[in-house]
């Protein structure tokens, strides 16, 4: 089997929302999003009302619907993109899309918290407020295991299962990400 058919535990993959507060409304709304998928970068910009081009599940500029692959930790802005998305190229050379969302059976908003502010590093100023964390996740089973996913200490994020475990390596840490979204 060739190299690059092998798996790997984790990516930094990252779903970058840009929101920006309207004094009239009173209400953050959001301007930009770019999710992630394989490496590549899907990125949303506002529509003629000012909020970022993606599905809404309730009020325009509130919280997008993202898909994320199964199995594949791919993010995508609807379905058919998700299900047409991880192409490769097959033997006989045609391009077979890998990622699927057709089984999306689970919807979760996701936690926040002002206390994960990554900050950022912009002009050499360092607000750098969160950089390596352990999972969130009590109920995940190598939850408390020592992986650390770290956002300005340039290491490879595997994913949350230990090395005995085995997989490859991520790809680019999210450090050198960071700096190019312009935190």
């Amino acid at each position: 089997m060739a190299a690059w058919c092998n798996g790997h535990n984790g990516d930094s993959e990252a779903i970058i929302l840009d929101v920006t507060y309207d004094y009239g409304t009173q209400h953050w709304g959001l301007t930009h999003a770019h999710v992630s998928a394989h490496e590549h970068y899907h990125h949303a910009s506002p529509n003629a009302m000012g909020f970022a081009s993606v599905i809404y599940p309730e009020d325009d500029g509130g919280y997008p619907a993202i898909y994320v692959s199964q199995k594949k930790h791919a993010n995508y802005y609807d379905v058919s993109s998700c299900n047409s998305g991880g192409p490769y190229v097959s033997l006989i050379g045609r391009e077979i899309g890998t990622d699927d969302c057709s089984l999306v059976n689970t919807a979760v908003r996701l936690e926040w918290s002002k206390w994960w502010n990554v900050g950022s590093n912009v002009g050499g100023a360092s607000t750098q407020l969160v950089d390596c964390i352990e999972s969130r996740n009590p109920s995940y089973e190598y939850y408390g295991s020592g992986r650390l996913e770290c956002y300005w200490t340039p290491i490879y994020f595997r994913g949350w299962v230990p090395n005995e475990v085995g997989g490859g390596e991520a790809t680019t840490p999210y450090a050198i990400r960071l700096q190019q979204f312009g935190f």
